[in-house]
C-alpha cells in the first residue's frame, strides 16, 4: 500500500547498495540463478544474437546442442578478455563469434553477417535499459529476426506506482554514471510491444508497487507485419 513507509524507503536507497552488487559479475550471476534467467536462456536455439554479454553471465545456462552459432555483440572493450577466456571454459569457442561494438551499429552487424530475417533468437539479459534509442532498437531486432524468430528478454523498467515512477527519475540522474547508462524507468514492456508484431509466448511482470526495478520478463515470436499482438498470457506483480 501508499503508506508502508518503511519497505518503500528500503527499496528507494536499495541503488545506493546496489551498485556495487550489480557490477560484481559472479554475485549477480547467482542471483540470476534463483530466478527465471536460466531457464529463459536455455530456450535460445539455432543462430543466435545475445546483446551484450559482457562477461558471459549467460554462457553456462545455453544448451549447446541447440545452438548453431551465437553472436555477442558487446560495446565495452574491458569485457572483450574475459568474456573470451569463458567462452573457451563452457565449451562454446566453435560456436561464439564475440562483436566489439554498439547495438545501434548496423554497419558492423552486417559486416558480421547479423542482417534482416537471418537470426533464428535474440537473447537480451538486462540490456534495453541501455540502449541510446529504444524504440529504435526493437524495430532492429525484429527486423534482424526470421519469421517465427524469437526475443527472450528479462528486463527492469518504469514503475507503475507515481510514487515509484517519481523515484526512478531521481535516482536516474546519477545512476547510469555508474551502471553503464542503465535508465530506471525505461518502459520495456511497451517498446517491446509497440514496436514489432509478435506472436506472446510468454511475458510476466515481477515486483511490489515500490520496487524501483520491478522486472519483466518473457518470450515474443516474430509474425508478419501487420498482425499485431497475436496472443497474450500475462500475470500482473502479486
Amino acid at each position: 500500500m501508499f503508506f508502508n513507509i518503511r519497505e518503500r524507503w528500503e527499496n528507494y536507497i536499495g541503488p545506493f547498495w546496489g551498485i556495487s552488487y550489480a557490477v560484481h559479475c559472479d554475485h549477480f550471476s547467482a542471483y540470476e540463478d534463483t530466478l527465471s534467467v536460466p531457464r529463459l536462456v536455455s530456450e535460445a536455439s539455432g543462430i543466435v544474437l545475445e546483446l551484450g554479454p559482457a562477461t558471459g553471465n549467460q554462457l553456462p545456462r545455453y544448451q549447446a546442442k541447440n545452438i548453431d552459432i551465437i553472436y555477442g555483440i558487446e560495446s565495452n572493450p574491458a569485457f572483450i578478455s574475459v568474456l573470451h577466456s569463458k567462452i573457451n571454459r563452457t565449451g562454446l569457442k566453435d560456436k561464439y563469434t564475440v562483436i566489439l561494438g554498439d547495438l545501434e551499429d548496423e554497419t558492423i552487424l552486417e559486416k558480421n553477417g547479423v542482417t534482416a530475417n537471418s537470426m533464428d533468437c535474440v537473447v537480451s539479459m538486462q540490456v534495453l535499459c541501455s540502449v541510446k534509442d529504444g524504440k529504435k532498437t526493437v524495430q532492429d531486432l525484429w527486423r534482424v529476426l526470421k519469421p517465427g524468430g524469437t526475443i527472450i528478454f528479462w528486463e527492469h523498467e518504469e514503475s507503475r506506482d507515481w510514487l515509484t515512477r517519481i523515484m526512478q527519475r531521481l535516482w536516474s540522474l546519477v545512476w547510469p554514471l555508474s551502471i553503464h547508462t542503465c535508465q530506471l524507468g525505461r518502459p520495456i514492456t511497451d517498446l517491446l510491444l509497440k514496436n514489432g508484431d509478435w506472436e506472446v509466448i510468454e511475458l510476466e511482470t515481477e515486483g511490489k508497487p515500490w520496487d524501483l526495478m520491478p522486472r519483466v520478463w518473457g518470450r515474443l515470436r516474430k509474425v508478419a507485419h501487420g498482425e499485431g499482438i497475436r496472443s497474450a498470457v500475462t500475470k500482473n506483480p502479486s
